[in-house]
């Protein structure tokens, strides 16, 4: 029976406020129209829904048997566009976010903080990737964007917009500051242990192509899992380590740590936004705007 969503919404009203006028008040129509839509009504169903009568409209037997499954219909459908509206309006919802643990140090942490008092609905999923690691998740569809460092490998899908560009630097703690200064070029880390990320990550994969560059082997003594494990052991004098600028400014300040000066430039590296090209979150896509370059 092809019905009239439409129709069964004017019995809604009409059974809810008890009468043909003050339901096209409710329906910011008239009566007559709603009459004519309740008489089509009960004609395409062949049955009477409604008494009518000068005190109002009262439901019928069959009436009473049709109305709870159209008051749980319309409802249900009312609830449903209003939460259509409050995610429209970023007023609830959800995004997932992939994100390594360097471009979150360096350029997300604050962006969250500002997208939260903005939008203080939207719940926040964010985990802790890989560069590599975040990509794959994105390109399953698994999170809604990611933030990421480079080097980034391309990704049939896959938008990288630059967001903030840093440098790393060569650092020393405990007896290395002062041994350490005999160190100039890459190739004299052979004599120093060396602390750095773990295989598989694209900071190790960055580090094994520039000394590769050099014609010289990454070989680090330790490998970690963060870079606050590069610091917090570089700090503690069992190596050297490469870190960003930004996270060894309070550490070289103090005096934990030495800035080791190389004749060979560090390649600048960035974090960069990971988008799909097919997002349709209208959440993610404000967030994503709101990543700006700088």
């Amino acid at each position: 029976m092809d019905v009239n969503y439409e129709h069964y919404r004017v019995f809604y009203f009409v059974v809810k406020c008890g009468s043909f006028t003050k339901a096209a008040e409710a329906l910011n129509s008239s009566q007559p129209n709603v009459t004519r839509t309740m008489n089509r009504l009960e004609e395409e169903l062949g049955c009477e829904l409604l008494c009518r009568s000068n005190r109002g409209a009262s439901l019928t037997k069959e009436g009473a048997e049709l109305f709870p499954y159209v008051e749980t219909a319309v409802e249900a459908l009312s609830r449903g566009e209003g939460v259509l509206a409050e995610t429209l309006n970023l007023q609830r919802g959800y995004l997932t976010i992939g994100a390594s643990e360097n471009a979150m140090v360096l350029y997300l942490t604050e962006k969250l903080k500002e997208f939260h008092e903005t939008y203080p609905g939207i719940r926040l999923h964010i985990h802790n990737y890989s560069t590599s690691q975040a990509r794959e998740q994105l390109r399953q569809g698994k999170i809604d964007f990611a933030v990421v460092t480079t080097p980034v490998a391309d990704a049939e899908g896959i938008e990288v917009k630059r967001l903030l560009k840093f440098q790393e630097t060569l650092v020393a703690g405990g007896a290395f500051r002062r041994t350490a200064k005999a160190c100039r070029r890459l190739a004299d880390l052979e004599d120093y242990p060396l602390i750095s990320h773990g295989k598989g990550t694209m900071t190790f994969e960055f580090y094994r192509q520039l000394f590769l560059e050099q014609g010289l082997i990454f070989r680090p003594d330790m490998e970690v899992a963060s870079s606050d494990q590069v610091l917090s052991l570089v700090e503690h004098g069992l190596g050297l380590g490469f870190l960003p600028e930004q996270m060894t400014k309070a550490a070289i300040r103090s005096g934990h740590l030495s800035r080791v000066s190389l004749e060979e430039q560090i390649p600048i590296r960035h974090v960069v936004l990971l988008t799909r090209r097919d997002t349709a979150k209208i959440a993610a896509r404000r967030f994503a705007n709101m990543l700006q370059p700088r």
